[in-house]
C-alpha cells in the first residue's frame, strides 16, 4: 500500500501560474486551486479589511515525492518579500476514488 501526503500551499496570486507550471513539469498527478482571502504573517494595511488575496493549492503525492514537490513550489512561488506564502504537509489516512467505491 502506498503512503500519500496532502500538501497545502498558499501563494501569491501572481505566482499561481508559475507554481501550476512547476507542478505540471514535475508530473504531479492532480491539483486543486482555490482563490482565498486572509492574513497571517503579512497583513495588507492598504486594504479596508486588511485581507490579502491569495491562491490555495492542494496536491496529493506519494510520500517519496514530497520533498521534490515542496522544492518546486518554493522555487516557483519565491519573490523574497514577506508574504510569499506557506506550505503544510499532512498525512492522508485513506484515499477513495469515487467511481470505484460502489
Amino acid at each position: 500500500m502506498m503512503s500519500y501526503k496532502m500538501i497545502f500551499a498558499i501563494v501569491r496570486d501572481e505566482k499561481r501560474e508559475s507554481v501550476e507550471e512547476a507542478l505540471n513539469q514535475l508530473g504531479v498527478p492532480g491539483l486543486s486551486i482555490s482563490r482565498i482571502k486572509g492574513y497571517g504573517e503579512y497583513i495588507n494595511f492598504y486594504s479596508r479589511d486588511w485581507l490579502t488575496d491569495r491562491s490555495k493549492l492542494v496536491v496529493m503525492v506519494e510520500e517519496a515525492s514530497v520533498k521534490d514537490t515542496i522544492e518546486a513550489i518554493c522555487k516557483a512561488a519565491h519573490t523574497g518579500v514577506a508574504g510569499d506564502g506557506v506550505i503544510a504537509v499532512v498525512p492522508v489516512e485513506q484515499m477513495v476514488h469515487i467511481e470505484a467505491a460502489i
